[in-house]
């Protein structure tokens, strides 16, 4: 029952801390009766006084360190940029990078001082900066900036080389000199043939320049008027400035040939057979059991023509013979290199030693029957092999014209070691020299058949051996493989070859 209040304070009221109690009388209406004399209470709570609030001080940015600063250049010790300490001081950075707590930096007047004595002398003075913080700034660990001014040596005096000798790395060839013949040398005495050869030659030099120098030769073996090469060696004396590390020397020649006769190379003229040296009288030509066979043309069977001819020398023998006993020569088939290299050395008239022959075979690809041809020609230079370490011949694999020339070119003497011809350029070479014929020249790394290697054969007999007036012929008649009329009559047959 909502009923009016009327309020008094229980205790003294006050406006201070504390909870005031009040109760309320009432007057009951009509109906309604208070027999306990009830009242209601009340309580007004005041609370202590609000505190002022505590404003923090703000906390100092604290220095953590100072950004480096680059050394500086104090020239060197004869000539120093700051030649005493005050001017160094002067030099050092009025202002200093601090690192601060909070990530940034500030920059700060700085204050130097020498952290030793300094002098104008070479080595790194070190200098250190003390500075003061700002307000709001602190320097707690009292942390200092650095620099350095560096002062170099004393400029040396420079040091100028010795000029470097230029070496001698060879000569340039000279030409051999024609010696005339064995019964009309030009030169009757070594003193004759010294002072025929230059009195200068020409020496290569290391920085690809040339020189010529004057030089001093003596003979490299007896000095004779028979016919051959006799060989000389120069020896030069390097001027200042220049070197000869190596002690090379120049070489020369002097070439005698067998005859007064004149001959005009190229070798395949109409041939001319010089007269050789006598065949010795313990020298027994070799009898030969010759089947007559058919004649042919020289013009259409080439092939056929020239393989007879080498057969009635013994030269080529075929693979075989007939029942009537005329040899089979397979002139349309093509041959192994190893079947080859034997056919090159019964063409030289070396096959019975060959066959004799007791020394090491270096190759490891030749077949049994074979092996003594591979190891007898790689002792004599005829053959290397395929490989650097010339363990492999491909003995199996067929010859081609390139191989089979380069064959044929060193049976003459030409050497690709000395510079006489490349190996790929060797169906060229034996054009030049003779053995080939240009109607008949073959494509160098084609397969070579029977046919052609005969005819190239019987070329290079009547060719002439490398810087001589004598035919390969010649040494087959010397040693008595053959006699003079035989190699006489082969060359007259030969030159009908086109």
């Amino acid at each position: 029952l909502p009923l009016d209040a009327t309020w008094t304070v229980v205790d003294a009221y006050a406006t201070v801390e504390g909870s005031y109690e009040f109760i309320a009388t009432i007057e009951v209406p009509d109906g309604y009766a208070n027999p306990d004399e009830l009242t209601a209470s009340a309580n007004i709570v005041i609370g202590p006084k609000a505190e002022e609030p505590v404003v923090p001080e703000p906390e100092d940015v604290a220095i953590t360190g100072f950004k480096p600063i680059a050394d500086i250049n104090g020239g060197t010790e004869d000539d120093p940029e700051y030649a005493d300490l005050a001017s160094a001081l002067a030099a050092l950075p009025a202002t200093v990078t601090a690192t601060l707590d909070n990530g940034a930096e500030l920059t700060l007047d700085a204050t130097w001082a020498v952290v030793d004595a300094y002098a104008a002398t070479e080595g790194t003075h070190a200098f250190k900066a003390t500075v003061t913080a700002p307000e709001g700034y602190a320097n707690p660990d009292s942390l200092t900036a650095s620099a350095n001014i560096v002062i170099g040596p004393k400029a040396e005096e420079p040091v100028i080389p010795e000029p470097e000798d230029i070496a001698i790395t060879g000569f340039k060839p000279i030409a051999d000199i024609n010696g005339g013949s064995s019964n009309s040398p030009a030169y009757a005495t070594l003193a004759d043939a010294i002072a025929a050869l230059p009195a200068t030659v020409t020496a290569e030099l290391a920085n690809g320049e040339e020189i010529e120098l004057p030089a001093t030769w003596t003979a490299s073996g007896d000095y004779k008027t028979a016919a051959g090469k006799y060989a000389f060696v120069g020896a030069v004396i390097a001027p200042q400035g220049y070197s000869n590390p190596d002690s090379l020397t120049a070489s020369a020649a002097i070439a005698i040939s067998a005859s007064s006769i004149t001959i005009v190379p190229p070798p395949y003229n109409p041939p001319i057979f010089y007269n050789p040296p006598a065949v010795s009288p313990t020298v027994t030509p070799v009898p030969r059991v010759i089947v007559e066979l058919p004649p042919v043309s020289p013009e259409r069977e080439p092939e056929v023509y020239a393989a007879q001819e080498l057969y009635k020398l013994s030269l080529f023998v075929g693979t075989g013979t007939t029942p009537q006993g005329a040899p089979v020569f397979e002139l349309e088939r093509g041959m192994s290199r190893i079947e080859a290299l034997a056919i090159v050395i019964r063409l030289m008239g070396l096959e019975d030693k060959a066959l004799s022959f007791s020394g090491t075979n270096p190759f490891t690809d030749v077949p049994e029957w074979g092996t003594k041809y591979a190891g007898f020609a790689y002792s004599i230079g005829l053959a290397a092999g395929v490989n650097e370490a010339h363990t492999l011949f491909d003995s199996s694999k067929p010859v081609t014209a390139q191989q089979f020339t380069a064959f044929m070119l060193r049976v003459l003497g030409y050497y690709e070691l000395n510079g006489d011809f490349a190996h790929s350029n060797s169906v060229t070479k034996g054009a030049e020299a003779g053995i080939i014929l240009e109607s008949r020249k073959p494509a160098p790394t084609s397969e070579l058949a029977r046919g052609e290697a005969v005819v190239i054969m019987a070329r290079t007999l009547m060719a002439y051996q490398r810087s001589t007036y004598i035919r390969f012929i010649e040494t087959l008649v010397s040693s008595g493989k053959i006699t003079k009329d035989e190699a006489s009559e082969f060359l007259a047959a030969i030159a009908a070859l086109k």
